[in-house]
């Protein structure tokens, strides 16, 4: 498995435990992202998440960004709540991957919006 999906994982199970819960709910989001989106094993999303050592990598497009903050807003919704942690995680994160600092709670919000409701952030975009 590259580096970049391990990071990408290792992110998404930060996310779960950014509220100092990490709630079944957001285990099974988490596998099941790696299984859907990425065909992952559960075998391999548990080696992607206990494997030391990755470095977070910023994704290379702007579709790619917002499907990687989308996951984790996917993550942080599974158990019903959203709490300022989790927005917070989200936050720092668009703002690493370069999304303009103003329009990134309108996203977060969007995002939010849109996970909740069960879509797919791509149709929202369009």
């Amino acid at each position: 498995m590259d580096e970049k999906l391990k990071s990408h994982m290792r992110s998404l199970y930060c996310m779960a435990a950014s509220d100092d819960n990490v709630s079944p709910e957001e285990l099974t989001k988490m596998y099941e992202i790696g299984v859907n989106k990425f065909g992952l094993s559960p075998e391999e999303t548990n080696e992607a998440v206990l494997s030391g050592g990755t470095t977070i990598y910023i994704p290379e497009t702007e579709e790619e960004k917002v499907e990687y903050l989308f996951h984790l807003t996917q993550i942080a919704l599974a158990d019903g709540s959203f709490d300022e942690n989790e927005k917070f995680l989200i936050k720092k994160y668009a703002l690493k991957f370069g999304i303009i600092e103003n329009q990134v709670d309108d996203l977060i919000d969007l995002m939010v919006k849109t996970a909740g409701e069960g879509k797919d952030i791509k149709e929202q975009l369009k």
